[in-house]
């Protein structure tokens, strides 16, 4: 088989941002492998591609707007990798917010086509608290959805616990 081209890549992931924007969840099915995961940007949440759709559908996650910043895409035989960087206005379980997203895409050529199988969303802030705040040391995460955020005592106490930021 031959290689990709850059636009053979580029062109699904301008897509997926359509079908992301459009709401247009048979689109996304269209180039997204049945195993494909997002890893959401805390990077501490992995959501199955049924879920993610259905998320969209019902209106869980709206995206409004979405501005390209850059692309760059690494081919090698029938893998191709493109990391994306977008700022994104979405509204995501029920929290708006304006993100500067990097996503880093997965994609391999699967019964002809070149398909999407696995995402990372996540966010440039590791980044930016590394280089504003040097000699800091940034700890672990937690993502609570906004729509469960008045159940999510449980999950912030663990967290204070593990993070060692409470004696419960």
């Amino acid at each position: 088989m031959t290689s990709a081209t850059g636009s053979q890549v580029v062109d699904p992931h301008r897509a997926m941002y359509r079908g992301m924007l459009d709401r247009d969840t048979a689109l996304l099915d269209e180039f997204l492998a049945a195993d494909y995961r997002l890893t959401h940007m805390t990077g501490g949440f992995v959501q199955p591609k049924r879920e993610w759709l259905e998320q969209i559908d019902s209106g869980r996650m709206r995206h409004h707007s979405a501005q390209p910043r850059s692309t760059t895409v690494d081919l090698a035989d029938d893998t191709a990798v493109l990391v994306g960087r977008d700022v994104v206005d979405a509204t995501i379980w029920g929290s708006r917010g304006t993100w500067h997203l990097q996503l880093i895409t997965t994609y391999q050529r699967r019964d002809g086509a070149r398909i999407a199988y696995g995402v990372s969303g996540l966010g440039r802030a590791v980044e930016v608290y590394t280089a504003s705040c040097r000699g800091a040391t940034i700890g672990d995460a937690l993502a609570v959805r906004g729509e469960e955020a008045a159940d999510s005592r449980p999950a912030v106490d663990a967290w204070l616990r593990r993070v060692e930021l409470s004696h419960r």
